[in-house]
This record gives structure tokens, C-alpha cells and sequence, in this order.
């Protein structure tokens, strides 16, 4: 492939993902407005305090470690050494996942205490199902962005997310109806979390049957794979989700901190519930970034194994030149 059609080819790419991202993020801005008023400011409170347990765990599944599954995917010349990789950090992965669900589920109590209020725990346990789909959202979604093909993890994105916010409103517009407590109604809410992860997961498999798919070899291609997803794997899902690891910290941090300042329980979740209304703005900041790096990262890589340096600058700069172009509109 040419440096042209290779740079075609990424502008492209970066062009699908960045649209598939701001569809996602206006629907996760849009729905939150007649949520909000369904709901109330508690209601909302009760939301926002698990969701950035989801944020992270979608981000992991959507960017971070994808990202770092393309890298991989690339560097490896056989496709049957590809698939085996795949097959190993799916694995791994799951073991990671599990860990994490069985850490939500039986330490729900314990986290909802942290956040200074123990009736979250129902909550925490309905998000930490979307954990178990994880790896195998992340593994494909790795897999075909290192074959250079963007579209699955495009369009599972979008498919995801219409979902959850189908899901979201239907329930909580439910739950009003039926007189559900904000606590019943959060919990509803983040049980779209795994629903939707399943349907992204059937977007993917659509993609597979679609796609012939290599015998995977028995060779071991990586030593040392766990070090390297926890390190490289973990940092890039650290950046991807740096906004939402701030938020974390608000739902630990804001209510305890607001009723030491002397406020009442009631006042401090209707304040919390009002800061929660502008954090999908700050998002969207970044969703050209990292649109733009999920799509470039892979091509980078194979240019930069095969030393051809012409090729890596002109990736480079195409990425830079597009991010700035998009910042400076």
C-alpha cells in the first residue's frame, strides 16, 4: 500500500471513529435531559455516582485496551500467530474481568460506604455484570482495528450506546410511573450497561461470521503477555479514561466532603446531583483525540516494525494536523 492510500485510508478511518464517537457522546449528553427531569436531582445523583464504574469499564472495553490489542495484532506478520495472541489475551483478560466483577459484587457494600452512602450497593452490583463482556468486546474490537478495519468497533459504538439510552429512559419513565424510590431507579438504569454490552458483542460476531478468520497456531509469540497488558495495556486505558478516574473521585470525595462542610444528606445529593449536568461537556473535548489515535496507532506500529520512517512521518503529522485542525475550528 502506497504512503497516499495508507494516509487515505487513515483519514478514513479516523473519520468513522470520530463520527461513531460523537454519535455516542450526543446521545450520552442528549438523554440525560429527560432523564434529569424524570428523575430528579437525587435520581441523578444516584446515577452519577456508579456511573463512572461504567465509564471506565467501557472505556477499557472501547479504547484502552483495544488500542493496545491493535498494537500487538500489528506487529505480529503470521495470522495464525495473530489469532493465538488474541486467544491468550482473552483469556487473560478474563480472569482480570472476573476478578473485577467478583471485587463489585461482594465489596458493593464496602464501596457504597466509601461513597458515604450504603443504599448505592444495589447499584454497583447491576453495572458490574457489563465486566464479564469485557474481554471479548475488547479482544475483537483489537483484532480488526489491527487489520486496519474500523468499522466493527464503529459500529458496535453506536449500536451500544442507542441501546443504553433506549433502555435508560424506557426504565426510568417505568419506574416513575410505578413510584420506584432514586435508588431502584439507578439500579434499573446501570442494568443497561450489560444489556447493551451484548448487543455490541452481537455487532461483533456478525463482523466474525462475516470475516474468515485463520486457525490459530500453538506458537507462543509474547513472553511475559500479563506484565504487558497491565503495563502497556493499563496505561493506555489510564489515559483514555483519565476524566472519568476524576470523577471517581468526586463520588467518593464530593457528598462526604459537602456534610463535613455541615450541609444535610438531601442537600448534599441535590448539589452533587447539579455538578453531575455539565461533566458530559468535558468530555467531548477528547473524543477527537482519542478517535483519532484508535484509528492511527495500528498503522503507525506496522510503519514503524518495518523502518519505514517516510511512512511513520507522514501518519504522524496527518494525526497532529487533523487533531489541531478539529481544536482550532
Amino acid at each position: 500500500m502506497t504512503s497516499n492510500s495508507r494516509r487515505k485510508q487513515i483519514l478514513a478511518g479516523t473519520f468513522l471513529l470520530t463520527a461513531a464517537a460523537f454519535i455516542a457522546k450526543f446521545l450520552s449528553a442528549v438523554y440525560r435531559v429527560p432523564f434529569q427531569n424524570m428523575v430528579g436531582n437525587v435520581g441523578f445523583y444516584v446515577y452519577q455516582q456508579i456511573y463512572p464504574i461504567y465509564g471506565i469499564g467501557m472505556t477499557v472495553a472501547l479504547n484502552g485496551l483495544p488500542l493496545f490489542i491493535s498494537k500487538l495484532v500489528v506487529d505480529i506478520k503470521d495470522p495464525r500467530d495473530q489469532m493465538a495472541v488474541i486467544y491468550r489475551i482473552q483469556l487473560l483478560v478474563t480472569i482480570l474481568s472476573v476478578t473485577f466483577f467478583l471485587g463489585l459484587q461482594f465489596g458493593a457494600t464496602w464501596i457504597a460506604a466509601a461513597m458515604s452512602d450504603v443504599r448505592l450497593a444495589p447499584v454497583i452490583k447491576a453495572v458490574s455484570w457489563m465486566f464479564l463482556l469485557g474481554p471479548f468486546l475488547a479482544t475483537w474490537r483489537g483484532y480488526f482495528q489491527g487489520r486496519m478495519n474500523m468499522r466493527p468497533t464503529a459500529y458496535s459504538q453506536v449500536i451500544e450506546q442507542v441501546v443504553r439510552v433506549t433502555f435508560i429512559l424506557v426504565s426510568a419513565a417505568w419506574a416513575v410511573h410505578h413510584f420506584a424510590n432514586p435508588y431502584q431507579i439507578g439500579t434499573l438504569a446501570m442494568f443497561s450497561a450489560p444489556i447493551a454490552g451484548v448487543c455490541a458483542l452481537l455487532v461483533l460476531y456478525v463482523s466474525l461470521c462475516r470475516t474468515r478468520l485463520p486457525k490459530s497456531s500453538h506458537r507462543q509469540v509474547y513472553t511475559r503477555l500479563l506484565s504487558r497488558i497491565l503495563f502497556e495495556g493499563g496505561t493506555l486505558c489510564l489515559v483514555s479514561a483519565v476524566m472519568l478516574l476524576l470523577q471517581l473521585v468526586d463520588s467518593f470525595s464530593v457528598v462526604s466532603g459537602l456534610r463535613d462542610f455541615g450541609l444535610s444528606f438531601s442537600t448534599a445529593q441535590n448539589i452533587k446531583g447539579i455538578y453531575d449536568r455539565s461533566q458530559t461537556l468535558v468530555q467531548l473535548g477528547m473524543v477527537v483525540t482519542i478517535a483519532s489515535t484508535t484509528a492511527v496507532l495500528p498503522n503507525l506500529s506496522l510503519a514503524h516494525a518495518r523502518s519505514h520512517e517516510t511512512t511513520f512521518d507522514h501518519l504522524a503529522r496527518t494525526l497532529c494536523g487533523s487533531t489541531w485542525h478539529y481544536h482550532w475550528q
